[in-house]
């Protein structure tokens, strides 16, 4: 009976020392993978809002300069410097506004995951793109 008496609150340390074991590197975890959700959500907005501010002004110096604005307010607003982002705008046509042309945005940002605190770092590469037409009405 001794023996019974001396084991009787193992079982609910091992259980929280399991628990502890495996929950600390899912938070971190989860947190990482959250870093990444909102950064592509980001990028994915910004690409489609700059695709449609370039499509719709009325000429391609000016289109640009708006399209490159959006994307810069839409990252700022997501916390993310305009700095960490770099965008690429292309065309199917010269001139950019030729109507029934594609006009794609393409938003890049190294991103630097941090899955274990500052011990261990995962460096990508995350890219979001949106392609829009010109339509007749806007050259």
């Amino acid at each position: 009976m001794n023996a019974r008496n001396t084991e009787a609150g193992n079982v609910s340390l091992e259980f929280i020392a399991i628990v502890v074991a495996l929950l600390i590197p899912l938070t971190f975890i989860a947190s990482a993978v959250a870093g990444v959700v909102q950064t592509n959500v980001a990028q994915e907005a910004a690409a489609r809002a700059a695709a449609r501010a370039f499509v719709v002004s009325p000429n391609s110096q000016l289109a640009q300069y708006r399209a490159r604005s959006v994307v810069a307010t839409v990252m700022r607003d997501a916390g993310i410097s305009r700095t960490q982002v770099q965008t690429v705008i292309t065309c199917s046509a010269s001139p950019c506004l030729t109507p029934g042309e594609v006009v794609s945005v393409t938003v890049t940002r190294d991103y630097t995951a941090s899955v274990m605190g500052s011990w261990i770092n995962h460096h990508m590469k995350i890219n979001a793109a949106h392609s829009v037409m010109v339509n007749g009405l806007s050259s």
